[in-house]
Parts: structure tokens; C-alpha cells; sequence
């Protein structure tokens, strides 16, 4: 029973801090952290990115599928990318997180090859790359409405890179939800 309390103190305790923090938009931006760089202050962030690219342009003119020919037509892509997100306040200029995503896309692209024009589809769902980063504030007014923020850290290696289509034909690196290496931010 003292663990179900701790653990129900634990998911009700940031609901009783003083500071609220909230971002706008249909989508963040993976980069913004959106801190409070108060010392001793876990944050935790939950949030969700829709993005649905099935619109076909040349520059700012609406075009078709296969307009530029290319080895691969791309038709469509859904990305919906869930991340949770740990922070702590080191000092009150200075905090440390920890995200990790969870990755749905689905693709679809005609793979062009001698004349002849293939579907391939992609469909998955899966752990993306953690993220482990600092952010420091180098400015940040006293309303907390604006701030200068430097981030540096390293996107590390823990998303599925070995998705598959149904004809065993693997994804492009670019829509993986992991890229298999760890990268500085």
C-alpha cells in the first residue's frame, strides 16, 4: 500500500508547484525544451506531433506524383512522433533531460526501375533516439516570456533501425525511427 501512495505522490506532485509552463502550435519542435532552469525542479513533458505530408509542390506550385522523375515518386508520409521528456534544474540557469519518442509513420513512394512503377508501402511503429541534453540560459526576462537558451547534447542510438516493408524491403534511413548512431546536438 506505501508504494501505490508514493507512486500516486509521485504523479500528483507537479500538479502542486507554483510555476505552469505551457507551449503553443500543432507540433514542437524537438529542440525546444521548453525549461524552467529552476534549481532543484524536475519537469516532465508529454507530447504528441502530427504531421501529415500528402501534398505534392514544385517550389510553390501544387504538382502530381512522378512530376520530376526520380528513382523513387514519393506519395505520402504520417509521421506521429510521442515523447516523453525528464528535466531537472541544476542551478537556475542550468538544466539537464532526458527524452525518448515513440515513433508511428507510415510511407508510401512509387520505386521507379527500368519502366515499371512499383507501390511500396511502410507501416511501423517503434522506439525512436533518445535524446540527453543541457540546456543553459544566457538570457531569460523577469516574466519568463522570453529567453536565449544554448543546448548541446547527443542523440543517442536506442531506435529500431531494421523496419521492413511487406515484400521484406527495408526503410529508407530517413524514415527509420532510429538512425543507428550517436550524434552531438
Amino acid at each position: 500500500m506505501r508504494r501505490i501512495n508514493i507512486f500516486i505522490f509521485l504523479l500528483i506532485f507537479p500538479l502542486l508547484n507554483s510555476y505552469t509552463f505551457a507551449s503553443c502550435g500543432s507540433a514542437s519542435c524537438p529542440l525546444h525544451s521548453n525549461n524552467p532552469f529552476l534549481m532543484g525542479l524536475f519537469s516532465l513533458r508529454l507530447s504528441h506531433e502530427y504531421i501529415y505530408q500528402d501534398r505534392i509542390f514544385m517550389g510553390s506550385s501544387r504538382a502530381f506524383v512522378g512530376a520530376v522523375p526520380e528513382e523513387h515518386d514519393e506519395v505520402s508520409t504520417l509521421n506521429q512522433i510521442t515523447s516523453f521528456a525528464l528535466g531537472y534544474g541544476l542551478t537556475d540557469f542550468l538544466s539537464l533531460n532526458f527524452a525518448v519518442p515513440f515513433i508511428h509513420r507510415e510511407h508510401s513512394q512509387f520505386h521507379n526501375e527500368d519502366e515499371e512503377r512499383e507501390l511500396e508501402n511502410w507501416n511501423f511503429t517503434g522506439l525512436g533516439d533518445a535524446v540527453l541534453s543541457a540546456n543553459i540560459s544566457l538570457f531569460n526576462d523577469d516574466e519568463n516570456t522570453s529567453s536565449f537558451d544554448l543546448l548541446a547534447g547527443v542523440k543517442l542510438p536506442t531506435g529500431i533501425t531494421n523496419f521492413k516493408n511487406p515484400d521484406e524491403e527495408p526503410a529508407e534511413v530517413t524514415i527509420q525511427p532510429g538512425t543507428g548512431s550517436a550524434d552531438f546536438l
